[in-house]
């Protein structure tokens, strides 16, 4: 009888990965906008998003490029260029000095101004053309299906965030007093070093997201009200609002946890204001990823953010 490639590496690994069908769903929100090249549609789900690739000096973008050729992927930095949906307008910024980025053949080459974008519209980012697709007109539903979601957790929860917002996949800390995120791994283990296998098993999460998640990842712990955070990994790291995790953190209501380039939500609804209206989408001073520099380029003020051409 044939066996399917994912039971064979079952066989090879010597144990059966449990699945957790909701990573994978659909996301909960609609999209307010789209990036299209080729087939690649690339959704944007949320009204402040950086795009680009992944790299650990930089922290996590919202939108990785991928499924493209490796020499376009190359032309991609980390982050290039930054989103934003203000009155009804969508708004496009480089964050990285050198390299290209233009709105309908005119080269966008100063970071400290945003362009106007709509419907139509040709981006390129690297060497890869996009057409830009505007769902705000979704705006409002949207709105009401991110408050229903948040509404739908009456205990401490975490949220998986995909395209820039929260998509729907959760787990609920409740009253726990220790939660491991990570990857499953093979019981030999457990027994061999008496590790945990994760209470979130995120195997289940897609190829471009599980590759930066370590089979002990994170540890939850909770004191009284209060949540901390440690890092188990080594090798992959852990990012609060953007910001590397050394060894352990103190989470407060509405705060991003971002395990490699996959984001979390940390929702605690006594105190919802906070939990649904933080702002924690800054990363940290723009590179310059221009051939042969690696220079860290001052970030920018808030000033500059509201500048416009």
């Amino acid at each position: 009888m044939a066996h399917s490639s994912k039971e064979v590496l079952d066989l090879i690994r010597g144990w059966k990965e449990p699945v957790d069908p909701d990573l994978s769903k659909q996301h909960a929100l609609p999209p307010l906008a789209t990036f299209v090249s080729g087939s690649n549609r690339l959704n944007i789900y949320g009204t402040e998003v950086y795009l680009g690739r992944f790299h650990p000096q930089q922290g996590p973008v919202d939108l990785l490029f991928y499924n493209f050729e490796d020499h376009e992927i190359y032309k991609f930095a980390a982050p290039h260029v930054r989103l934003v949906l203000e009155r009804n307008q969508w708004y496009l910024r480089p964050k990285a000095p050198n390299c290209w980025t233009s709105v309908n053949g005119v080269e966008l080459g100063s970071t400290s101004i945003r362009t106007p974008i709509s419907t139509g519209d040709t981006i390129r980012i690297g060497c890869v053309d996009f057409v830009f697709e505007d769902h705000s007109q979704q705006l409002k539903r949207w709105l009401e299906k991110k408050k229903e979601l948040f509404r739908s957790a009456t205990q401490t929860t975490l949220f998986l965030k995909r395209g820039g917002e929260i998509c729907g996949p959760r787990f609920l800390l409740g009253d726990l007093k220790k939660v491991i995120l990570g990857r499953s791994f093979n019981p030999v283990y457990e027994k061999k070093y008496g590790y945990q296998q994760p209470d979130w098993n995120l195997s289940s999460l897609l190829d471009v997201e599980r590759k930066f998640i370590a089979f002990r990842h994170l540890a939850f712990f909770r004191d009284g009200p209060e949540w901390t955070v440690e890092s188990l990994s080594t090798r992959q790291k852990v990012y609060i609002n953007r910001r590397e995790l050394s060894s352990t953190g103190l989470l407060t209501p509405g705060d991003e946890i971002s395990l490699g380039n996959v984001c979390f939500h940390f929702h605690d609804p006594s105190n919802f204001e906070a939990s649904t209206t933080r702002k924690t989408a800054d990363l940290p001073a723009a590179i310059d990823w221009g051939e042969g520099s690696r220079t860290d380029v001052t970030t920018i003020s808030s000033e500059d953010e509201d500048s416009d051409v």
